[in-house]
């Protein structure tokens, strides 16, 4: 996780002008952690077929042999891509006996949307306080 760096003075900041630069800073800084964000979500998905796997997955929970039949594609190039998906955090994964089910990790995609949402609020609000 990277930590946003806030750029404050400490005696009041009197001055509008400083207020406004530190104010635009800070944006910048955001909106900079969020596109950093935004590239790693995205090159997971970047991949044909680690995109087409998320949407199978959207719908519910399968194997890798349900995957590998449906995109008719070997199960070890399906178990390649669903590693990088599980790194990332968009897919999880559950043990029954000897099978491992994959799914869609709806908390993290969640999160995600949610903080994407939220940074672009938060944007637009100090944007109209600077102007």
């Amino acid at each position: 996780m990277i930590s946003v760096l806030i750029f404050a003075r400490q005696d009041g900041m009197k001055d509008k002008k400083e207020n406004l630069l530190l104010t635009y800073m800070n944006i910048c800084c955001y909106i900079n952690i969020m596109i950093q964000d935004l590239c790693s979500f995205f090159k997971v998905l970047g991949d044909d077929t680690r995109c087409k796997i998320f949407s199978l997955l959207l719908s519910g929970e399968m194997s890798v042999g349900e995957i590998a039949s449906r995109l008719g594609q070997a199960q070890s190039l399906v178990s390649h891509h669903l590693y990088h998906l599980k790194v990332s955090g968009l897919v999880k994964t559950r043990r029954d006996g000897v099978w491992i089910y994959y799914s869609v990790d709806k908390k993290t995609l969640q999160r995600f949307i949610s903080r994407l949402l939220k940074g672009l609020e938060k944007t637009e609000i100090d944007l109209a306080k600077g102007a």
